[in-house]
């Protein structure tokens, strides 16, 4: 009975139904495991007879290996037996026709092999064999996929080889989350043999004391689909829209004449010129007014994510997924198996730049501010290049890669986008459908885009009554933080890394999962703390708080330097609990009680986002230090900018590195390094590339179809032609300092056009009175003086300094620089 056990919970008897990869269904997997944790309870240790009777097990099936002659002596009997009658062993007679043909050229093959022809010899030189690694859940051994495509028969094609794979025991789970329970192995056939064909010939063949359960033979996508063709149109016209605009910039740099005016078709083009947007792509000048420490957590957080994903993901296929597991449990890398935070980053920093923006659009309208044109440009400033992404991963996608692990996970993928496309382009894919299948990352954009429309609400009440605002904002902080800490204290859900764990664990999945049911909304909503937006809200809210203490205190907080040392410390000590309070369960690892689990699933989010709020803060006003000089770095301008294409395109170039392998990967530290640092200067590159051919012509069409307003005339420098510049921080934005500009040449009137001309004759040795006065006072006019005492600035000016960079007048007429910058990067990413 001990065997039989023993046999089954190998085998996986107790796994669930049929699923892809778990990148194709985020969330499914998590609150499913969630669920059977809190249905079956936690797993029980495995005891030490039980350990060594997995060990005699292993023992015996090392024993019981049979050598490459031995089984092709099998299947050349069975496919004897086979053609002796092939009705007795099919459905109908078509199966029987792909039988008998099938086991024709296997026997032909077989006996080729013992001729010692090279192409037959490929073929089964490229099969999968049990290898050692077994006990660190090393079963999986796909062979070598390449070698049998190159088994080319040159005189008859169907006795070439076509790659499949087996998998042997109960349940059919191809691709598990976490330590594999079944057995895989690759195969090279003939060409002309089905899959039902091939199950039917290993049944008869016997080679193995464990049932077959699936055979699954790949099909390289030669075809195009209505997809891939819709793809490839629309990235002929992306293409040469950027050669038009190109062009047309390059026309107008070197070859238009200064008095010749650019049409709307002309600035219609330019807004696809690679060039010019690639000059503000990797401008690292800081405009006035700006945040400093907001480019450098941005594009932290992103690395940081694209990380914990490199190496969570990389659980899928190694040979050694013991080891992984193990590692996950150390102490030193619960910051890597915790970067669930740094998405929690990004709600903090899109709340903080909706309210700190959207205050000062609503004090331009006086109070009121065009919601739906709001949304709009919102809408038109994200979807165009998430719409492309989900169309070339579900299209162009799947020509880009081959392998052993390719055609099976590119087709699941395609598949999951087939009928829910539109959820995603609508930001509804967290509520609907339950699975949340299509382009998992997109739960983040869901959440963000729901969050942003119930924004407005929030910035109208501040600005009619702020303390009514803030009350609303902190109120409906404290019920979602209360809410995921009630959900998760009432089920007992434990955090992301402790339910991965348990339930990745081999042992989970012989005690834990059995019958599994299908996810319904009943499970999902009472068992989903993470993707939920009720779940998520409490960190944008705070950092909608954040964002309007910074608006009123015109970004300058006086502190005294007992409270700045206070907060700092209070930040950093909370962070490090956050990430590392749960070591002492992560490590066996052990579920936490209810109270405990409740509590921190309710406050280590909003707590996050407390300590994210002091260090923007902190830094803004002038006592982050060292902290402000890194994060406000000027490399982190142009890097920020690309965060949002990055974070669309970097799981896509990390299941392409993984789905491509020819061979399951080793886990080694070096290794994932290396595998860490590709992926992400792999995924910044594509992002660059999808930039500037989608979001950099989407934000400049946008300020083409909704130009700011022009300041007042009150604010502005004079010019000779009669027309006005605007004065930024005591400069023209020709860049020349007011203070340089000759006395008479800032007073200059136009008469009809014409610059009104000193007639006096300069005198006292070339200066007239006035002139003199200015050239004894050290180069300055009596006001210039106070200018230069006044460290640059005259009074109104200082004004204008610690404003932002504009006047009162101005600001209420004008956006900022810095804040078309940020309306440029839109969101959080």
């Amino acid at each position: 009975m001990k065997v039989l056990v023993l046999l089954l919970f190998l085998s996986g008897q107790c796994l669930g139904e049929k699923v892809g990869m778990f990148s194709t269904r985020p969330g499914l997997d998590l609150v499913e495991n969630t669920y059977y944790l809190e249905k079956y309870g936690p797993p029980e240790k495995p005891n030490r007879e039980k350990l060594d009777g997995v060990f005699d097990l292993f023992t015996k099936i090392h024993g019981s290996k049979k050598s490459r002659r031995e089984i092709l002596e099998s299947f050349k009997q069975a496919g004897e037996k086979i053609l002796a009658n092939p009705a007795n062993f099919a459905e109908d007679e078509t199966e029987a026709g792909n039988l008998g043909s099938c086991v024709k050229h296997v026997i032909r093959t077989i006996l080729h092999e013992s001729w010692q022809i090279p192409y037959a010899q490929l073929m089964y030189d490229s099969w999968g064999h049990p290898e050692g690694g077994w006990y660190e859940g090393n079963v999986r051994w796909p062979g070598h996929y390449y070698e049998c495509q190159n088994a080319v028969n040159g005189d008859d094609a169907m006795l070439s080889g076509k790659w499949c794979n087996t998998f042997w025991g109960f349940k059919y789970i191809p691709y598990p989350l976490g330590i594999p329970i079944d057995i895989s192995a690759g195969i090279c056939i003939p060409q002309n043999c089905t899959e039902k064909s091939t199950k039917i010939l290993f049944h008869l063949a016997n080679i193995t004391w464990l049932p077959l359960l699936e055979v699954e033979c790949p099909k390289p996508h030669m075809e195009l689909t209505t997809g891939d063709i819709v793809g490839i149109s629309i990235s002929a016209v992306i293409v040469t829209l950027l050669l038009l605009g190109t062009v047309v910039d390059i026309y107008g740099r070197y070859y238009k004449t200064q008095d010749q005016n650019t049409n709307l078709l002309e600035k219609v083009c330019l807004c696809f010129s690679v060039i010019a947007n690639g000059e503000k792509l990797v401008d690292m000048t800081k405009r006035p007014g700006t945040i400093p420490v907001l480019d450098g957590i941005r594009t932290i957080s992103t690395t940081w994510v694209i990380l914990g994903h490199s190496l969570n993901f990389m659980v899928l296929l190694l040979d050694n997924a013991v080891r992984a597991n193990q590692w996950v449990k150390e102490g030193s890398m619960l910051a890597i198996a915790n970067a669930i935070y740094a998405v929690d980053t990004f709600f903090f920093l899109s709340g903080l730049l909706v309210t700190y923006l959207g205050m000062k659009a609503v004090k331009r309208g006086k109070g009121w501010i065009n919601v739906p044109l709001m949304y709009l440009q919102r809408y038109i400033r994200l979807t165009p290049a998430y719409a492309y992404a989900i169309l070339f991963s579900v299209g162009l996608y799947r020509h880009m890669g081959s392998g052993p692990f390719w055609e099976f996970n590119a087709n699941a993928w395609q598949q999951q986008c087939k009928d829910d496309w539109w959820t995603n382009l609508l930001y509804i894919n967290t509520l609907y459908p339950v699975t949340m299948q299509c382009f998992g990352i997109g739960w983040y954009l869901s959440n963000d885009m729901m969050f942003f429309i119930l924004a407005p609400i929030f910035l109208l009440i501040l600005y009619r009554n702020r303390w009514m605002g803030l009350t609303l904002l902190g109120f409906f902080t404290i019920c979602s933080a209360v809410t995921t800490g009630v959900l998760a204290w009432n089920k007992q859900i434990q955090t992301s890394v402790i339910g991965l764990l348990q339930s990745t664990s081999i042992w989970a999945r012989f005690f834990m999962s059995a019958n599994p049911e299908p996810l319904t909304y009943d499970i999902k909503f009472t068992y989903d703390v993470y993707y939920t937006p009720w779940c998520r809200w409490s960190v944008y809210l705070i950092g909608m708080m954040t964002g309007y203490l910074l608006y009123d205190r015109k970004l300058k907080i006086k502190m005294h330097p007992i409270v700045v040392g206070i907060g700092w410390i209070l930040s950093f000590g909370w962070a490090l609990a956050i990430i590392y309070a749960i070591y002492p369960y992560s490590k066996t690892p052990e579920s936490m009680s209810k109270n405990l689990t409740g509590f921190y699933q309710g406050a280590a989010r909003p707590a996050w986002a407390i300590c994210l709020g002091w260090v923007v803060v902190a830094c803004t006003s002038g006592y982050g230090g060292p902290i402000t000089k890194i994060l406000n770095h000027p490399i982190f301008t142009p890097l920020s900018r690309l965060t949002y294409s990055a974070y669309l395109c970097h799981f896509m170039i990390l299941y392409w590195y993984l789905w491509t392998q020819e061979t399951l990967l080793h886990y080694l530290t070096i290794n994932m390094v290396y595998i860490y640092l590709g992926t992400m200067v792999i995924s910044f590159g594509c992002g660059a590339i999808l930039s500037l051919a989608i979001e950099w012509p989407t934000i400049m069409l946008l300020k083409l179809a909704f130009p700011s307003k022009k300041p007042s005339a009150v604010n502005q420098a004079p010019l000779e032609n009669g027309q006005t510049k605007p004065i930024e921080n005591g400069f023209t934005t020709e860049g020349t300092p007011m203070s340089e500009k000759p006395p008479l040449e800032q007073t200059m009137q136009t008469t009809n056009g014409n610059v009104y001309m000193m007639h006096q004759v300069h005198q006292n040795g070339g200066y007239s009175p006035y002139e003199k006065q200015f050239h004894q006072n050290g180069g300055y006019s009596p006001d210039e003086k106070q200018v230069h005492q006044n460290g640059g600035y005259i009074p109104n000016e200082k004004q204008i300094h610690e404003n932002g960079g504009y006047s009162p007048d101005v600001q209420l007429n004008e956006k900022s620089e810095f804040e078309e910058k940020y309306e440029e990067i839109s969101t959080g990413l």
